[in-house]
């Protein structure tokens, strides 16, 4: 081990096998943290950039390897963590008034606990780089005991953990997040009810970007922990920007969020299976963008969907109504001024748009591409791209809607046989639907200007299908 006033380094290729925690003495400044890292004997000099160079193991011990207390600008890199057992304590903990800690290029292999753990009352932490494997609980878990705005969870590779992935926390005790989470690969987190990546506080900014994230219940979720899906959260300033999910039951889900948020350019495909054979539980759900509140809520409002690319959602014959799920964007059960627009939904087992139980939605110049790809027998009023039940108020107009020759999409938009007073279907282009444009109920929507392209038989092709 190489020691100095500012840097504590073991020996590349070496094992270090603690007989307790090692607890963090003293705190560094922004030019000269204290550092605990790995050096090259070679040359003598610190490695900076090498993933788990070193190792330290618990040697099979419960302990926490790493015990960051009350300390500023302590770094810990470039090391391999394992041996460690039990479910509680993680490896590394950052935790008291800490502030400007650096987690980073660490691994992390075969334990049943988390791996990095930090829950400070001051923020600035930065966890980068670090690769986590096998069985850990929660890979890195950020728990709020204050507002924050500065820390990031970056570049991390995160593999079969048995619950979340990234993991940000304020412990239902009324705080927020305004971080970044960006440029993650979270793969097989498949708890009940976790996101691969998860945020749960009273409301906040996050920017969560350029994520991977595949087979996990859900691929990034953010919720209040004012009450989840019953009582909603100031998000305004909240983006979900740009990534990719796939292989999830829900790809991004949003519960609780209020104000000017916004869900982007994300590409979700896939959703409903982890193998592309079988459903992912009994309930077999499936949908790319959902967002949900709770009954009689209204709790997520606001926020806008738009530029996405949602496709081959798995829409399951054994759900509880069959033909309901599969859905690539899903403004589901109470929600209210929502914007969606500008996505493209392509071959989606279920609708390309479902609008179910909420109010005040407007949907425009969305593009659906053969949606609708299930053949089973389910309720005719389904089978469309864009779909709304129950959703009063809303306006579904200059949409693209294209089928290209299948047969069980029976119409562009439907707005089912649940009323949706005061909604308008306006100015829609569909291609070649196999019965109308529109199928909507004639007492409660109004239909105007939406044109038909396609087969030249009278029979069966209108402009509107209007129910009795």
């Amino acid at each position: 081990v190489s020691q100095s006033r500012y840097a504590f380094l073991f020996k590349a290729g070496t094992t270090t096998t603690l007989a307790g925690s090692y607890y963090a003495g003293s705190s560094g400044t922004a030019a000269n943290p204290v550092i605990y890292g790995v050096y090259d004997p070679a040359t003598g000099r610190r490695l900076a950039n090498q993933v788990g160079a070193a190792t330290i193991s618990c040697g099979g011990g419960a302990f926490q390897a790493f015990d960051i207390f009350n300390c500023n600008f302590v770094e810990i890199s470039n090391l391999n963590f394992t041996g460690k057992t039990g479910a509680t304590n993680a490896y590394i903990t950052v935790g008291g008034s800490s502030t400007n800690c650096m987690v980073r290029n660490c691994s992390f292999a075969s334990t049943t606990s988390d791996a990095i753990v930090v829950g400070t009352t001051a923020g600035g932490h930065i966890i980068q780089g670090n690769r986590i494997t096998s069985g850990s609980r929660n890979a890195i878990v950020v728990n709020l005991f204050s507002n924050d705005s500065s820390s990031a969870v970056l570049f991390n590779r995160v593999d079969n953990c048995s619950d979340r992935g990234i993991w940000i926390y304020d412990q239902y005790g009324g705080r927020i997040f305004s971080g970044v989470i960006a440029g993650n690969s979270v793969n097989d987190c498949r708890a009940v009810d976790c996101g691969a990546i998860e945020i749960i506080s009273i409301g906040g900014a996050p920017k969560v970007y350029r994520n991977t994230v595949s087979r996990a219940r859900t691929g990034v979720r953010v919720v209040s922990s004012g009450g989840f899906s019953t009582v909603g959260s100031d998000f305004s300033g909240m983006s979900v920007e740009s990534n990719y999910v796939t292989n999830c039951e829900y790809g991004i889900g949003f519960g609780g969020t209020y104000g000017a948020w916004v869900i982007q350019g994300n590409l979700v495909e896939k959703c409903g299976s982890y193998d592309n054979v079988n459903p992912i539980d009994a309930n077999a759900f499936g949908r790319g963008i959902e967002l949900f509140a709770a009954i009689d809520a209204m709790s997520v409002m606001d926020g806008v969907v738009r530029w996405n690319f949602v496709t081959g959602c798995y829409n399951w014959q054994a759900t509880a109504a069959p033909g309901s799920e599969g859905v690539g964007i899903g403004i589901d059960d109470r929600c209210r001024n929502i914007s969606v627009y500008g996505n493209v939904t392509y071959r989606n087992g279920g609708n390309g748009i479902q609008l179910n139980v909420s109010n005040g939605i407007i949907v425009s110049g969305n593009i659906g591409i053969d949606n609708f790809t299930v053949t089973y027998s389910c309720q005719d009023y389904l089978k469309a791209d864009i779909m709304f039940a129950a959703t009063p108020g809303s306006l579904v107009f200059n949409n693209t809607i294209i089928q290209t020759g299948r047969v069980n999409q029976r119409v562009g938009i439907s707005d089912s046989i649940f009323a949706s007073s005061g909604s308008v279907i306006r100015n829609n282009l569909c291609f070649s639907p196999i019965l109308a444009a529109a199928r909507y109920n004639s007492s409660t929507t109004t239909e105007s200007l939406n044109v038909c392209v396609g087969p030249a038989v009278a029979a069966n092709m209108s402009d509107v299908m209007v129910l009795s």
